[in-house]
């Protein structure tokens, strides 16, 4: 057969993150930026939730985003469903978990290997990278180099945040 193929091990996701939503694997969308003097740091942390019956956390399929507070790795008080798909929400809409303060396993240390890929990257400026959590840690699925602003504007407000980011 000539035909190519991938082979990927599939993602148990950690008990924590399947109580929000056991249909997708849910997952941080971590973004990091590298500095003029090349230091990385990251900014704007992310939880994207499904909902129950689907099988991805996607925000444009109806999922739902989250902000993290990065200094406790908590979920903040609020979620955004993107425009059309909803509206905001303070407990999951299927599962009803609350969630602020919900607690994300292993995010500082998600957080701390996003920043150390990021620094074998230098000649990207930013990228969003999306992060599983299994029972043992984080799993980096994808780094965007392209990554939509939006997202980060329903979590954590405006973007005037970004500005020291991005002149």
């Amino acid at each position: 057969d000539s035909a190519n193929y991938i082979v990927q091990e599939r993602i148990v996701q950690h008990d924590r993150l399947a109580a929000l939503c056991p249909t997708s694997v849910n997952t941080l969308r971590l973004y990091t930026v590298m500095d003029p003097a090349g230091k990385v740091v990251s900014f704007c942390p992310i939880m994207r939730i499904g909902r129950v019956g689907s099988l991805v956390d996607n925000w444009a399929q109806g999922g739902i985003s989250v902000g993290i507070d990065p200094k406790t790795g908590t979920l903040m008080s609020r979620g955004s469903l993107k425009p059309g798909k909803g509206t905001v929400v303070f407990t999951h809409p299927d599962t009803g978990i609350r969630l602020e303060g919900y607690a994300i396993p292993h995010y500082h240390e998600a957080e701390e290997m996003v920043v150390r890929l990021h620094s074998l990257m230098y000649r990207n400026h930013s990228i969003g990278w999306d992060v599983a959590i299994t029972p043992e840690g984080p799993v980096v699925i994808e780094g965007n180099d392209r990554w939509e602003v939006s997202l980060i504007q329903a979590a954590h407000g405006p973007v005037g945040y970004l500005k020291k980011y991005f002149k």
